[in-house]
């Protein structure tokens, strides 16, 4: 046994002892990469969000101790005998929860492990904790590389070939996404101009505005009917059809030129956004990724760090 300090990203030093074999991960996109770091046999306890997850099969199922949203279930992680609890840094107030399970001894780190590219930062942390630091090293690697070609394909795009966007927020009519957000700077880092950019990181908006602003992309996430595993395309269709009908934005260029394009939710924080981003990457500007598949990619994110088989729908229409 052995003992490492790690500093969370609200300045707290926690004390742990390692190795790790009893962790419970309230956060998803924290369980994400321990999944994918290949220790989810170490895992005694998840959020419902993450035992519902088919992607996650080392996970799927595992003993449910916090909802989707909410203080976990204190007394079950004390009979669990967890040595640790990864919960958010900045959702969850990991001060209070530490708090709580303080008598019991047990540790609480604060972990987003969601906004590119600071999820790099946890990957390599929970390598750390987990020691699988080479296996985290090759995530990285990989995901980094998605990025980079984004950068290569659009360094020397100019202004005025930038590509208008409004993103809206899943499933809450007209509040976008401003600066800030982690959709604000995927459009950006992708080539687009984000054409809210005088708004907070989410903010509902004049829908008159959408018009006047005229955007050349729309792009909005889906949650449910979309992600891993889905295979009805109907209500994927029926949402589209839905936005694509609303007052006036027949007139919009990114509807009249079929640019309105729905994605999964799940993709859009923690490790898989390196990948989404290539896909709004391709979407703007099809013929600077003529020759990139970004499903291809993403199969092989699940294959090799997930031990899956692609399978689902994550981006309608394709690009």
């Amino acid at each position: 046994p052995r003992t490492i300090t790690i500093t969370d990203p609200l300045g707290r030093e926690v004390e742990l002892t390692l190795p790790l074999e009893r962790v419970v991960v309230i956060n998803p996109m924290a369980a994400e990469i321990v999944h994918a770091l290949g220790v989810a046999d170490r895992v005694i306890g998840v959020n419902l969000t993450t035992a519902g997850d088919e992607s996650m099969p080392g996970l799927f199922g595992e003993t449910v101790v916090a909802p989707e949203w909410g203080e976990p279930d204190y007394e079950r992680i004390i009979e669990l005998r967890a040595q640790l609890v990864i919960t958010y840094a900045t959702w969850l107030e990991p001060a209070a929860i530490a708090e709580t399970l303080a008598p019991a001894g047990i540790p609480v780190l604060g972990m987003d492990a969601a906004d590119l590219p600071y999820v790099f930062n946890d990957i390599e942390t929970l390598g750390k904790l987990f020691e699988e630091e080479e296996r985290a090293a090759r995530l990285v690697e990989f995901l980094q590389a998605p990025l980079d070609l984004i950068e290569d394909r659009v360094e020397a795009l100019s202004p005025e070939e930038k590509v208008r966007v409004y993103a809206e927020y899943p499933h809450i009519e007209f509040m976008a996404f401003g600066p800030g957000s982690s959709w604000h700077k995927m459009i950006e880092r992708a080539g687009g101009v984000n054409i809210f950019p005088d708004i907070a990181a989410f903010a509902h908006i004049d829908p008159e505005k959408v018009i006047v602003r005229n955007p050349q992309v729309i792009l909005t996430g889906m949650y449910g009917v979309m992600g891993f595993g889905a295979t009805d395309l109907d209500p994927v269709r029926e949402h589209l059809q839905g936005l694509i009908a609303r007052p006036g934005w027949d007139d919009l260029e990114a509807v009249k030129e079929g640019r309105v394009y729905l994605l999964a939710g799940m993709l859009t924080f923690g490790s898989p956004s390196a990948i989404l981003n290539l896909y709004i990457g391709k979407i703007l500007h099809p013929e600077l990724f003529a020759d990139v598949d970004p499903e291809a990619i993403l199969r092989e994110y699940f294959e090799e760090f997930h031990g899956v088989e692609l399978k689902g729908i994550f981006i309608y229409p394709d690009p």
